[in-house]
């Protein structure tokens, strides 16, 4: 089937990040053929590491500018990514076409129970009178599921069993330190009283930090300004190292090589889950406190198993992390619960991977409309 995919990046990589990998999926593994719609090239091309042009090919992806120009071209599936809104002429095609597409309305993840009544419900267009039908990803059998590679797992193993992440990145040494983390967080994060903390701790701490915004914070707290990729910086008994922007991929294997991970927004938060490493997640902040609720109800399936006194000191530090509460973030009492954490991430992963993934699901949603 022809699939074209709608996206706008707002502020952050998170929503072509999502978009980038399923039409990756559809195309590699169930030959889909898929148009990506993109409005900001610079963001695909930071996370794609490749030069992008308007239909440029990429691993089977046709990649398009979006305009309001982009015409439907008899697409059986068309996809609008976060309620992005498609083109006026785009949306004219599609209601003088003879055989509707499947429209669909791709929505932002959360472990919300309130998602599974909403998923692959429909809803008739006002105006053009076609059934958009709105596409919950998530957590249980009643929703979508997460977007999940068929060869991940046999990737994220073999990588770490014989250590890739010093081969990618030779001044990189895991294997150096008691502990590794790596920090990737929005500005309101309290970055400052973590590492601070860490920097007390009993044993060696390497901080890898993705190039984001909070760089500066790192380089008030070390009084050094223009921190230079990959060179190693110490502050007490931890070690601070920058890294450079990189494709999913290679983010992919970082999450792999870490103790703990520190995430923000959708796509790095799914991709820590199946690291099956123990995570700390960063809700996007919204201005009604709702990214609360959507903190609330992940904790609550995530730490559903977990050892109360374990748990009791990972959603402290969760919540902490969240709330921007530097005083919480001092107590390092979750280093302690590290091994008993590193079992619980491995269970919710393992749990996880029993539901479809989300490529397969509306790959599935698709043929069904096909079929009717």
């Amino acid at each position: 089937m022809q699939w074209d995919i709608f996206c706008t990046v707002i502020d952050n990589y998170g929503d072509a990040g999502v978009c980038w990998r399923l039409a990756r999926q559809l195309a590699s593994e169930h030959q889909q053929t898929v148009r990506l719609i993109i409005d900001h090239f610079p963001t695909l091309e930071a996370l794609t590491s490749q030069s992008i042009t308007h239909n440029t090919l990429l691993d089977g992806v046709v990649i398009a500018q979006w305009s309001e120009q982009v015409t439907y071209t008899g697409a059986q599936v068309v996809i609008e990514a976060f309620a992005c809104e498609l083109p006026l002429n785009y949306q004219a095609g599609i209601k003088h076409s003879t055989r509707k597409p499947l429209w669909i309305n791709l929505e932002y993840l959360t472990a919300e129970a309130w998602v599974e009544g909403c998923h692959n419900l429909s809803s008739r267009h006002p105006q053009l009178g076609i059934e958009k039908v709105f596409f919950f990803p998530g957590f249980t059998p009643n929703t979508g599921g997460l977007l999940r590679e068929h060869n991940l797992f046999a990737q994220r193993d073999y990588a770490q069993s014989v250590g890739t992440l010093s081969t990618l990145f030779p001044t990189v040494r895991p294997q150096d330190y008691d502990l590794t983390l790596s920090l990737f967080a929005y500005p309101a994060a309290p970055v400052t009283a973590l590492l601070k903390s860490l920097a007390q701790a009993k044993q060696s701490v390497l901080c890898l930090v993705p190039a984001c915004r909070i760089v500066p914070q790192i380089e008030s707290l070390l009084g050094q300004g223009n921190l230079v990729p990959f060179q190693r910086y110490s502050y007490g008994a931890l070690t601070i190292q920058v890294l450079p922007f990189m494709s999913q991929a290679i983010y992919d294997q970082v999450l792999w090589h870490c103790d703990l991970n520190f995430v923000r927004g959708e796509d790095s938060w799914v991709r820590a889950q199946w690291a099956a490493r123990p995570l700390i997640w960063q809700a996007y902040p919204q201005a009604d406190n709702a990214h609360e609720d959507k903190l609330a109800a992940f904790m609550q399936r995530y730490g559903a198993q977990a050892d109360p006194a374990c748990w009791e000191a990972i959603e402290r530090l969760g919540w902490s992390w969240n709330k921007a509460d530097p005083d919480q973030v001092l107590d390092t009492q979750w280093l302690t619960y590290l091994p008993q954490w590193k079992t619980l991430a491995k269970q919710w992963c393992d749990h996880l991977s029993e539901q479809p993934d989300l490529a397969t699901q509306l790959l599935r949603r698709a043929e069904q409309h096909n079929s009717a």
